[in-house]
């Protein structure tokens, strides 16, 4: 019996530690992972751990009133799904609540592909298709008002590829334009001489233009944040634009940072990145103005300043910029950490939300999670089965003896009646 109960508990350590508990309501400590805002929730994909593995999950934060997201759980619709999907370096865009999760470097083991819709309300995978025989990483898709996606440079990659990159990865220079209707034809466009490819820059699109800032060229090397390309969308033209820094202010080339357009379409919010060495750039957060003619704008640098990160994603939700996770950087330093947060940046303040936001109307002892983590779940599932079976094994194994002392109260029990 003694080594029965011992198999059994080693049985569920084995099946505790095989078993896909990764994904809780925790916030993860990933970066080169995708964010999209659909409605009141925050949709993240993926992204790169520390240890290098591929993340699997699938969050939303709900984002009804931004100020109060930081004190709140993420949800992991992860496990109503029934396929396995890992992923970083993707981008993704929304229409009509379907979420278009495009390219990236792809583990993914039950539905292997470069382009994944999925249902954003029903939580589920509508379809997934192969549009090409290569994919893209560490580019920026952005969507316009018909349903067209442009997705415009970053690197080749071989389809389905796992482990480290290759050598021979080069940086493309061309666009591909996925109709979100007809998403199974697909166009692509290429550029006109003298712009040249990007990755791991920011896009953003204000009305039928959009603005490539930063990023990496294919010497390898950060283009100059002064050099802005633009593509516009009715005409298929692209152009080179020079906005010069004025005064004495100096704004540092960079990649691995975000760029959101304001409510008002007045200006375009560029945060975080890290230069050539790997180092944080300067300033972190500052300002491009939309209209004609093109200016820098550097706001007094704010002391709440949350840990400068790169490679993290930037969502606007009413007049807040939400930063959410990414590598820490620093200036010495290359990134080699990735980050757990969520910071809220107050676009008409200008200034970042402290962390310590709480919904007054609720204690402040407020539990951070709506419900147990998964781990403990798994926990005491497995123990309550533990149990279970010892119990079952016990009457099994003693049932010739329980019989016996039934038998035996019953009899005495007559006995005692009669008498």
């Amino acid at each position: 019996m003694k080594l029965l109960i011992q198999n059994l508990i080693l049985l569920a350590v084995i099946i505790y530690l095989f078993s896909d508990h990764t994904c809780s309501a925790d916030y993860p400590s990933i970066y080169g992972h995708s964010s999209v805002l659909v409605n009141d929730k925050l949709f993240i994909f993926g992204g790169n751990t520390d240890s290098g593995d591929l993340s699997k999950c699938i969050y939303y934060l709900n984002v009804t009133d931004p100020r109060q997201s930081l004190s709140r759980p993420l949800i992991n619709p992860t496990s109503y799904l029934n396929y396995t999907i890992k992923i970083a370096w993707a981008t993704a865009v929304t229409y009509n609540s379907t979420i278009f999760l495009y390219g990236g470097k792809n583990q993914s083991i039950d539905a292997p592909a470069n382009l994944y819709i999925f249902d954003s309300i029903n939580l589920t995978l509508k379809d997934s298709y192969v549009p090409q025989n290569e994919s893209r990483i560490s580019m920026q898709a952005v969507i316009d008002s018909k349903g067209k996606i442009y997705i415009f440079g970053g690197y080749n990659v071989p389809k389905f590829l796992s482990g480290s990159l290759p050598p021979s990865i080069t940086i493309l220079n061309s666009m591909i334009i996925i109709n979100t209707i007809l998403y199974k034809n697909y166009s692509i466009v290429n550029t006109t001489s003298g712009i040249m490819g990007r990755a791991y820059y920011s896009a953003t699109m204000l009305d039928d233009s959009i603005f490539y800032i930063g990023g990496i060229d294919s010497s390898y090397r950060s283009v100059k944040i002064t050099n802005i390309i633009v593509y516009n969308t009715s005409t298929n033209q692209w152009a080179n634009i020079n906005v010069n820094v004025t005064g004495s202010a100096i704004i540092e080339n960079r990649y691995g940072h975000t760029a959101v357009l304001t409510p008002n379409n007045s200006s375009i919010i560029i945060y975080g990145g890290v230069t050539d060495n790997g180092t944080l750039p300067d300033p972190q957060l500052f300002f491009l103005n939309t209209t004609l003619p093109y200016t820098w704008l550097i706001p007094p640098r704010d002391e709440t300043y949350p840990l400068p990160s790169a490679f993290h994603t930037a969502n606007i939700v009413g007049d807040y910029m939400i930063i959410a996770f990414g590598q820490t950087t620093n200036s010495v330093t290359s990134p080699t950490k990735s980050y757990n947060k969520i910071h809220l940046f107050d676009i008409n303040a200008s200034t970042w939300v402290p962390e310590n936001v709480t919904n007054p109307s609720l204690p402040s002892s407020m539990p951070t999670s709506q419900s147990p983590p998964i781990d403990l779940v798994i926990v005491a599932v497995i123990l309550c089965g533990i149990i279970a079976v010892v119990f079952l094994v016990i009457i099994i194994c003693n049932r010739d003896r329980l019989e016996r002392i039934i038998e035996n109260f019953r009899r005495r029990h007559e006995r005692e009646y009669i008498g």
